[in-house]
């Protein structure tokens, strides 16, 4: 899948950081307003095009990432079913997409990895209203204090 060029004017949710890592930051999606729809990137983009370029000490930080905020969606947000898009061909570079399944997504696709497209696409023409974005950036804000509560307490 071609992924067209997303201009700073375009993102919605631009400083919606959940997490940062030394190696890595996740965030909400910059353009759908999906509560849960979360981005994994690497902070070296440049050197970072495939999963096979992340160093053994990248790798470890990366799958405990992943698994941390996939934890932190079920206990902070409810979400029960998450699907997991990695992409290497991007003009963005490696990323990981984390995509919350809601009942709703049923009515426009299928499950499974073929339901990717036709939701984002309704998402992006039917659900970034005033009170998505709200609900998304507050579901991003819940996700940060529930993180950074975990990080506190150990």
């Amino acid at each position: 899948m071609a992924e067209r060029q997303v201009w700073d004017e375009e993102k919605i949710f631009k400083d919606d950081i959940i997490i940062e890592t030394e190696h890595f930051s996740v965030g909400q999606d910059w353009e759908i307003a999906i509560p849960g729809f979360y981005i994994v990137a690497p902070k070296d983009k440049a050197r970072i095009r495939s999963v096979e370029d992340l160093t053994d000490e990248e790798a470890t930080e990366y799958i405990f990432l992943v698994r941390k905020v996939r934890k932190a969606m079920r206990e902070a947000l409810d979400i029960k079913h998450v699907y997991f898009y990695r992409g290497e061909d991007s003009p963005f570079g490696f990323h990981l997409w984390m995509m919350p399944r809601y009942a709703w997504m049923d009515k426009v696709a299928d499950s499974g990895p073929g339901s990717l497209l036709p939701v984002w696409k309704y998402a992006k023409e039917n659900l970034n209203s005033e009170k998505n974005i709200k609900e998304t950036k507050e579901a991003a804000k819940k996700m940060r204090t529930y993180l950074q509560k975990k990080a506190k307490s150990g």
